[in-house]
């Protein structure tokens, strides 16, 4: 599958066209690189299923290194900005400088500052797993606005079905 064939899926399964989603390859070194980039608030997980599909991956069945040549690499991300308006930076940075302190999100959602790492979780759930990491203000931030999204892409989907 190359890169035309997955923004034609996209647009025919999603509806989301060219201006909201881009999906562009080039070569790479003997491979394929295939970079898919959200344009607007979307859910990333039903894009990441289509073009995740193309990617094709030779590894030495010894060791586990991939092999060179031949190989289709496929990236899907927010398009920089994109999920900006969901969180306030500033609000999640202060975390930093009072950890344990907990910052509560629409959604159900919580931020707090542990271990040198942001933390996102569901507030209303007790879980004994670690909550999902990430590196900075603006990575904790744009964790919590992908979640949401994809909260809310499965919302619409259950309503739809009833």
């Amino acid at each position: 599958m190359d890169a035309k064939t997955i923004r034609k899926r996209i647009k025919d399964e999603l509806g989301l066209n060219c201006r909201k989603v881009s999906v562009r390859g080039r070569p790479c070194t003997y491979s394929w690189a295939i970079d898919v980039v959200i344009k607007v608030p979307t859910a990333k997980s039903p894009i990441e299923a289509i073009a995740k599909g193309a990617e094709s991956i030779d590894r030495c069945e010894y060791s586990g290194e991939i092999l060179s040549g031949g190989n289709t690499y496929v990236s899907v991300d927010y398009a920089e900005g994109v999920l900006d308006g969901f969180f306030d930076e500033a609000a999640i940075a202060a975390l930093e400088e009072n950890p344990g302190k907990t910052l509560e999100l629409p959604g159900g959602f919580e931020v707090f500052y542990l271990d040198h790492y942001f933390h996102v979780k569901r507030g209303n759930t007790i879980s004994y797993d670690h909550p999902e990491r990430a590196y900075g203000a603006r990575g904790a931030g744009r964790l919590y606005a992908e979640r949401l999204l994809e909260d809310q892409a499965a919302a619409a989907k259950l309503k739809e079905a009833s």
